[in-house]
C-alpha cells in the first residue's frame, strides 16, 4: 500500500513539474540588426522559457516554420504573406523594424537612366522581399522583367560577381552594400523611395500562439527591452551589434539609420484593431498578388495581433 501511495504522489509530482516547466517557445532569427534587440540588454537568459534558434537566412526560418520546428520567427511582412499562401497559420506579434533606406539597388559605374538598365543583368536572391524591390526598382524607370536578365545568386557570392563583370545590377542590403559601393557601384533605388512597404516582424504560428502564449509575449517583451536599451544605450548596443553581426560599428550604424525601430507604444498603435497596420497590409498583398507571388486568396483574418504588446 505504501508502495502504491508513494508512486502515485511520484508521479502526480511529475505532472506538476512539467506544468510548471512546459516546453519553451523556439524563435527562429538569422543575423539583420532588426533581429537582434533581443540579445543587447542582457534579458535573455532571464526567460527560460523562450528559446532563439539561429538560422542561415529567411529561407531557413521558414523552412523551420513550416516543419513546425520552430514556433515562431523573424521575417519580412511580405514573406509571413508568402507561408500563409502555402498553409502556415502564421500571426503577426510584433513589428521589428521598418525599412526606411536600408533595401538597396546597386549598379555598375555608367548604369543610370532606365535605357542603361535595359537588356542588363540583374543579381539579387530570389525570395518575395527582393521580388518586391524588383518590382518597384523596373516600376520607377518604366521597365518590365522582359527588358532584364534576372539571376538569382546568393548574397555572400554578388560581390565576386560585380567584381568579375558577371552582374550589372544588384538587390541588397547594408551592410553588405558597404563593399560594392567601395567598388564603385551607384544607386538606382533604395526603399525609401517606398515608405512602410517593408517591415520585419515576428511572427508565430496561430496554433502555438493559443498553446505556449505567455512564452510568446514573453519573447515580444525580451525584444522591446532591447529597444528601450539601445536607445538608451546607442554607443554600447552599436558595439554588442557590431560584434554580433561580425561587422564594423560604422556598417552596424549605417544599417541602423536605414531602418525604423518601432517602440512598444508604436507596436500597440501598429497591431491594433482598426490600424493602418491592416491597410499596409492588404495594399502589400495586393502588390503580391499583381506581381503573381501568391496563389491563393487570403482575406488577412488573424494575421495580427497586439495581445502581447504592453
Amino acid at each position: 500500500m505504501k508502495l502504491i501511495k508513494f508512486w502515485v504522489i511520484f508521479t502526480a509530482l511529475l505532472l506538476l513539474n512539467g506544468c510548471f516547466n512546459p516546453e519553451p517557445a523556439k524563435i527562429a532569427h538569422f543575423s539583420w540588426v532588426g533581429y537582434e534587440m533581443p540579445f543587447i540588454s542582457g534579458e535573455v537568459d532571464r526567460y527560460p522559457q523562450v528559446e532563439y534558434i539561429k538560422t542561415q537566412n529567411a529561407s531557413h526560418t521558414m523552412q523551420l516554420l513550416k516543419n513546425k520546428q520552430v514556433d515562431a520567427g523573424y521575417l519580412t511582412l511580405d514573406q509571413v504573406l508568402q507561408m500563409r499562401d502555402q498553409g502556415v497559420d502564421l500571426k503577426v506579434v510584433l513589428v521589428s523594424d521598418i525599412s526606411a533606406g536600408a533595401d538597396i539597388v546597386l549598379a555598375q559605374p555608367g548604369i543610370q537612366t532606365a535605357a542603361d538598365i535595359k537588356g542588363k543583368v540583374i543579381g539579387y536572391e530570389k525570395n518575395a522581399l527582393s521580388e518586391i524591390i524588383l518590382y518597384h526598382f523596373l516600376e520607377k524607370y518604366r521597365l518590365t522583367p522582359a527588358d532584364v536578365t534576372l539571376h538569382d545568386i546568393r548574397e555572400e557570392d554578388k560581390p565576386k560577381a560585380f567584381q568579375d563583370n558577371e552582374i550589372d545590377i544588384i538587390i541588397t542590403y547594408f551592410p553588405y552594400a558597404n563593399n560594392l559601393l567601395k567598388m564603385g557601384a551607384n544607386e538606382l533605388f533604395d526603399s525609401s523611395e517606398i515608405p512602410e512597404t517593408i517591415l520585419d516582424v515576428l511572427a508565430v504560428r496561430e496554433s502555438v500562439f493559443k498553446e505556449k502564449r505567455s512564452a510568446i509575449c514573453s519573447s515580444v517583451q525580451i525584444h522591446l527591452k532591447g529597444v528601450d536599451y539601445l536607445k538608451k544605450n546607442y554607443e554600447d548596443s552599436k558595439y554588442q551589434l557590431a560584434q554580433r553581426l561580425n561587422a564594423s560599428a560604422q556598417e552596424v550604424e549605417q544599417s541602423l539609420n536605414g531602418i525604423t525601430i518601432p517602440s512598444s507604444g508604436a507596436n500597440y498603435h501598429l497591431l491594433k484593431e482598426q490600424s493602418g497596420f491592416a491597410e499596409l497590409s492588404n495594399n502589400l498583398l495586393q502588390l503580391m498578388q499583381q506581381a503573381n507571388m501568391l496563389k491563393n486568396q487570403d482575406d488577412l483574418t488573424n494575421l495580427f495581433s497586439n495581445q502581447c504588446i504592453k
